[in-house]
Formats: C-alpha cells, sequence, structure tokens
C-alpha cells in the first residue's frame, strides 16, 4: 500500500509524468514504479495486489494493465482495486467521491451518494482492466472494498446498477479490536470474553459481507485483517 503513496494522498496521475523504473529514487509522487512490483510479484511467485489512484486518467489505467498483462508471470493473479477504503473518511478519496455524488444526482444523502459513486467509478475502472486482459480474463481479479463491521456498506454498493457484473470479489478488513485508556488494566476476562467476543463479532459481520457477495455471484475476500488491540493517545509511551 505504501508503495503506491498517491492512492493515499489522491494525486493526479498522467503515464507520462509516472516515476520511471530508471529514477534515481522512488520517494515519489507515484512511489515504486509498476515494473518494480511487478518483478517483485515474479522472483518471489507472489500475487500482486495493485490499487489505482482514484485521479488516474484512462490512459494511466490501461497502460498499467497493459504492462501488467505483458509481464507479470502467467501463472498468478493480480488483484485489482480502485483507491483504498473509499468508504473511510480518514481519506481525501473519501469527501471527492460524495462530492462527486452527490453532484451526479446518484443519491441524496452523503453515505449512500458516496457509495453509489465508488461503485460507479469502480466500475469504470474494472471495464478498462477486463478489455485489457479479454483474452484471459482468469488472470486477474476486480475487487470492490467495503467496510466489514458496516455490511450495509456492501449491500448498498453491490446493489448499484450492474456494478456485481464488473467485478469478481467483495473484499473486508474484519480487524478485531481493544482500546484501553492510559493506565487501564485489562478486565478478569479480558482473554476468555472480551477480545474473544470482538473476534466472533468481527467473524459474523464478514460472514453477513460474504453472504451479500455470495448473492450475487462474487467471491468475498479480505484486503487486511488482524488486531487493533491498542493503547490510546493519552497513554505515556516512551520512545525507544
Amino acid at each position: 500500500m505504501k508503495w503506491q503513496p498517491a492512492v493515499e494522498s489522491n494525486a493526479t496521475i498522467t503515464w507520462a509524468g509516472r516515476t520511471q523504473a530508471t529514477a534515481n529514487s522512488y520517494a515519489t509522487t507515484d512511489g515504486v514504479p509498476i515494473e518494480r512490483m511487478v518483478l517483485l510479484a515474479n522472483l518471489t511467485k507472489t500475487n500482486l495486489w495493485i490499487c489505482i489512484p482514484w485521479n488516474a486518467d484512462e490512459e494511466y489505467i490501461r497502460k498499467f494493465a497493459e504492462y501488467v498483462r505483458d509481464n507479470l508471470d502467467p501463472s498468478l493473479v493480480a488483484y485489482v482495486e480502485l483507491s483504498n477504503e473509499v468508504w473511510n473518511g480518514v481519506y481525501k478519496v473519501t469527501s471527492q467521491a460524495m462530492t462527486e455524488g452527490l453532484a451526479k444526482n446518484l443519491a441524496s444523502d452523503n453515505g449512500t451518494a458516496l457509495l453509489y459513486r465508488y461503485a460507479e467509478r469502480t466500475g469504470e475502472v474494472m471495464d478498462v482492466w477486463q478489455s485489457v486482459f479479454a483474452s484471459n480474463p482468469k488472470r486477474i481479479v476486480r475487487v470492490l472494498a467495503t467496510q466489514n463491521a458496516v455490511p450495509w456498506a456492501a449491500k448498498v454498493a453491490l446493489g448499484y446498477k450492474d456494478i456485481a457484473s464488473r467485478i469478481d470479489a467483495l473484499a473486508t478488513a474484519p480487524y478485531f479490536a481493544w482500546n484501553f485508556k492510559a493506565g487501564e488494566q485489562p478486565p478478569s476476562d479480558f482473554f476468555t470474553k472480551g477480545l474473544p467476543g470482538d473476534m466472533d463479532l468481527r467473524l459474523s459481520n464478514a460472514a453477513e459481507n460474504k453472504a451479500l457477495a455470495e448473492a450475487k455471484g462474487l467471491r468475498f475476500i479480505t484486503y487486511e485483517a488482524g488486531q487493533h488491540v491498542t493503547i490510546s493517545s493519552d497513554a505515556d509511551i516512551p520512545m525507544l
């Protein structure tokens, strides 16, 4: 994810202005070039997960896809996602997608307009990838990602027009969590009831998302997962 900073910064990217593999530094707007990402995947025999910046133009999207088609080991699969966590207000893309959705009159409320625009833009990007991989579509997995803890988001996004026929998988990130305040001690049943209870809830959320995906004939996968057992910001954490 951090290899593609244009995704999280929501930068405008063109193919002509992208970072070249021969550049002296990859600490640039769009980060590590696709040539190096594909090379690493080939050397390690690892499937590749790619995020396309929201503001990439069609030439960038197409040429990016063509490079993957022509250079990724044919035994490997490329997972393709538009941006990253478009539902997450931490990122600039969220407000842009919501504004665009409202301006296009996709819906009258912010949440639905955001998700409809995300689904619409995802379809636009995935159509390009599908056309590039038309001769062997099984080499790619077109992904739409939503918030695991809010299955409503998947229901709304997957319900937008024909988007379900233009993607292959729904992805969520079923993190489990427990947030401690400074000086707080875990409850006595933390490992037997507290944390397992949150894990069960997140798996239950995932099951709801999986059912929504399967109802549309799609795979359900995770784009991230793990633990968020954290100390809140008011804790005195020494610098090491």
